[in-house]
């Protein structure tokens, strides 16, 4: 059974006033599912089938002039000689939505569409389910949805770190019998196999796979390229492309620092998140909700959820309110910075249930450096959602 999602409307207004969209985002996230429950009589082409490649290749405008009325044409990326074709169809015939397009290979996809088909498409990115989503619940403004919740009872500890060590993969969640372990196993087969192969010239899969293992380490922290890839056995220059074939794969997020006004100030290097914490959890070796809630890296791995979650809820709409993080060379720090428009809304991330003074000295610390600029800050905690003062707010993220 389909379950709708948050970028639905994105996605018919795009459509509506483009000749093209694009839906990129990492396998088995529901793109097709998406546009087929969508656009129902829409032909649907997959080019992870050689066969529909070589066609395609073969004889571009005969593939073309078959394609009828609509088509979902997935994973473009392994046809880009056959995008000026499309960027020709479309200039002779300007009707929107004639041409939708999926890709799991952002940078690859991204390079030709930008190059070939600039102006006529509509660009959007779907991620695993948002438990929010999942759960059937619109997206809401931010930041008022978080704020909100406190009506909700909130989700059982247990239940609550099952989402976090599953992730939100949508056939994890619609078959919660599924073993993840075996899931992800395959997952990662069908990832190295198709994908990485024709993305980089990788001597040892093997060395890939440990790569994996050691940037799920590093879940939540800043990038050190020079540790990583002396852990890993790989030039530094190595680490730094399969990084970005990792970020262009939509498996991880680099997390930037935000630093206007304040300069040298502040550190320079990048945070690393997961877009799915299952994965991220399996990758460390955490087989259940227990192991989890007992390992080491249950606060990042919390701190990823949240960060992943409220991505999740931005990108909903056409409009995405970049995502940072603050902190300064004497190591004070806000986990995450949402920015919109010229306000920033800075917001701490604690695995406890029991409030602490120093959960929010780094907020205000931000807030008294960025001043106007600054709205209220947020601690997303495990246990309390209460206002502290006129300008700190708790929120609990087993209400969401």
């Amino acid at each position: 059974m389909y379950r709708h999602r948050w970028i639905e409307k994105a996605v018919r207004a795009l459509a509506r006033t483009r000749p093209a969209l694009y839906v990129g985002g990492a396998r088995q996230v529901g793109k097709t599912t998406l546009l087929r429950a969508t656009f129902p009589r829409a032909r649907y082409v997959s080019f992870d089938l050689p066969v529909e490649q070589r066609r395609a290749l073969d004889d571009p405008r005969l593939f073309i002039e078959t394609c009828g009325r609509q088509a979902i044409l997935d994973e473009i990326q392994h046809v880009p000689d056959l995008l000026p074709y499309l960027k020709a169809a479309m200039d002779a015939d300007r009707r929107p939505g004639r041409w939708l397009l999926t890709g799991s290979q952002h940078y690859a996809a991204m390079r030709h569409l930008s190059e070939t088909l600039a102006g006529r498409v509509g660009i959007l990115s779907l991620q695993p389910f948002s438990v929010r989503e999942w759960h059937g619940r619109p997206p809401g403004s931010w930041p008022a949805w978080m704020t909100a919740q406190a009506r909700r009872p909130p989700c059982p500890h247990e239940q609550f770190w099952q989402h976090v060590q599953r992730g939100m993969f949508p056939e994890l969640c619609v078959a919660p019998r599924i073993n993840p372990a075996n899931w992800f196993d395959s997952y990662l087969i069908s990832y190295l196999e198709r994908d990485l192969r024709s993305q980089l010239r990788v001597g040892s899969i093997r060395d890939f796979e440990r790569f994996l293992r050691a940037a799920a380490v590093r879940t939540a922290q800043l990038v050190n390229y020079t540790d990583l890839a002396r852990d890993v056995g790989i030039a530094v220059s190595t680490a730094r492309e399969w990084v970005s074939v990792l970020e262009g794969g939509f498996q991880v997020r680099l997390l930037e620092p935000y630093h206007r006004n304040l300069g040298k100030r502040l550190v320079k290097s990048p945070k690393l998140y997961w877009l799915d914490t299952g994965l991220a959890a399996h990758l460390l070796g955490i087989r259940s909700a227990d192991e989890l809630i007992r390992s080491p890296f249950a606060g990042a791995l919390f701190e990823n959820w949240v960060v992943a979650e409220i991505g999740k809820q931005l990108s909903a709409g056409m409009d995405r309110p970049p995502l940072w993080f603050w902190q300064t060379s004497n190591g004070t720090e806000v986990d995450l910075v949402v920015e919109q428009g010229s306000r920033l809304w800075p917001c701490e991330i604690k695995t406890g249930t029991t409030f602490r003074d120093g959960w929010i000295a780094g907020l205000r610390r931000f807030l008294l450096a960025y001043g106007a600029h600054a709205a209220h800050g947020t601690v997303i905690n495990l246990g309390e959602h209460q206002r502290l003062s006129r300008d700190i707010v708790l929120a609990n993220a087993r209400c969401w």
